[in-house]
């Protein structure tokens, strides 16, 4: 794989975590800008001491440059944090199995899941996808998807389960089978009574 490659990735990676920011992760950023400019602020006026009337607008001048100055270098700081922290995630994918509940869950009844459909349910603290293949076999696999820990989805028209953050494609058993994801689907085991699906870690 290309330099070039990874790079697109990690930059794709951080504009799709941006744009799943709600609106009031924006209004806490500015709030906190807000709150850093006012601090340096109050800390330059207290450590200079009053400013000397004769010259106001230089010391205002130096004011606005050191806050600049700050801001900038948080800035830079902020854009190398978002630009390494995907290429690190890229380069070293996530253990999707950590954390991972023990224990058995009712996903819903088969009524729930017509043929060549599927639903993220919740396992504990992990989304699962559950499938209802076009033959009708339930099947059910982390819904973690083992590139950057995107969330997958299941595509009737593909007929196999698709990430939408990098275009990662997995088959009906889980399988990797295009795009950037380095391994399967950890599978979950799924077992019907009476017309109930009930899914549990697989071994």
């Amino acid at each position: 794989m290309s330099i070039h490659s990874i790079f697109f990735a990690a930059h794709a990676g951080t504009f799709v975590v941006w744009l799943t920011l709600p609106a009031v992760a924006y209004v806490l950023l500015f709030g906190a800008i807000v709150v850093i400019y006012m601090g340096l602020r109050w800390l330059y006026r207290h450590q200079r001491g009053p400013v000397p009337m004769a010259f106001p607008r230089a010391e205002e001048g130096i004011i606005r440059r050191q806050l600049v100055n700050w801001l900038i270098r948080g800035g830079l700081l902020g854009f190398l944090a978002s630009v390494l922290w995907p290429l690190i995630r890229y380069v070293i994918p996530p253990d999707v199995e950590a954390g991972i509940t023990s224990g058995v869950v009712e996903a819903g009844t088969l009524e729930d899941f017509p043929v060549n459909s599927g639903k993220i349910v919740r396992f504990g603290n992990q989304p699962v996808i559950v499938i209802r293949t076009p033959e009708g076999d339930v099947r059910a696999f982390s819904a973690i998807c083992t590139h950057l820990a995107c969330i997958v989805q299941y595509r009737p028209d593909l007929e196999h389960i698709w990430c939408a953050c990098h275009n990662g494609h997995y088959d009906l058993t889980g399988k990797n089978i295009a795009g950037p994801p380095p391994r399967p689907l950890p599978p979950f085991e799924v077992k019907i009574k009476e017309n109930r699906i009930f899914i549990s870690r697989g071994e």
